[in-house]
């Protein structure tokens, strides 16, 4: 699946993971399933030969949450 085809909204982070020997960068993710039930599923997003990734941090309390994506290509 592509990032064009994933709901990327709301997505919360739980956890990021960096293997830095096979240049993979995992996200383990809560998933919104259905927004106006306030369910989510537990998931693994995965970059192959990922560049770089920024967390732009704000006053927040709670998980970090996706709101948007930049790809390069």
């Amino acid at each position: 699946m592509s990032l064009k085809e994933l709901n990327i909204h709301d997505i919360q982070i739980l956890k990021v993971i960096e293997d830095a020997q096979n240049d993979m960068l995992d996200f383990e993710i809560d998933y919104p399933m259905d927004n106006e039930k306030d369910l989510f599923e537990r998931r693994k997003l995965r970059f192959y030969d990922f560049l770089n990734y920024r967390v732009n941090e704000i006053p927040f309390s709670g998980l970090i949450t996706i709101l948007e994506n930049k790809s390069l290509k």
